[in-house]
């Protein structure tokens, strides 16, 4: 059983790597479709478990979408307490993801390959570093 280190990166705009997470997959062999599925699932589990331990929240891969940003963002009126966050739905999430990597709105490397299909199998080893890359537009350019 593989525990591999995912990193995620922002390229444009002075951007650099910003998160890291551990994920152990039970195969070797996977689609990059169920390798973006296990790390969406984690990433929104911890998320979902920080709203209600009122922890620090992870940075997800794809975020909430605009209703629950707006429902999560509580009132600009300071006096007024903000709503608590409500939880994501990670198979939403997953959804977006998969549409965002065919969009090319993000991209996977896995050790030196990128990778360009969700149906392309990947093995994954201890050693093998995952970077989940977001292109992020240069102001002017």
């Amino acid at each position: 059983m593989p525990t591999v280190t995912i990193s995620d990166e922002k390229l444009g705009s002075g951007s650099s790597a910003s998160s890291k997470m551990t994920i152990s997959f039970l195969d070797e062999s996977m689609t990059v479709r169920e390798l973006i599925k296990e790390r969406i699932y984690q990433e929104v589990a911890e998320y979902n478990l920080s709203i209600t331990q009122e922890t620090k929240q992870p940075t997800l891969l794809i975020t909430p979408n605009r209703d629950e940003q707006r429902l999560n963002a509580g009132s600009d009126n300071s006096r007024k307490k903000k709503p608590k966050p409500q939880p994501v739905d990670w198979l939403q999430q997953y959804d977006t993801a998969c549409d965002a990597f065919e969009r090319n709105g993000f991209f996977i490397v896995i050790g030196e390959k990128q990778v360009s299909d969700l149906d392309e199998v990947v093995s994954l080893t201890a050693n093998t570093d995952v970077s989940f890359v977001k292109l992020t537009p240069l102001i002017g350019g």
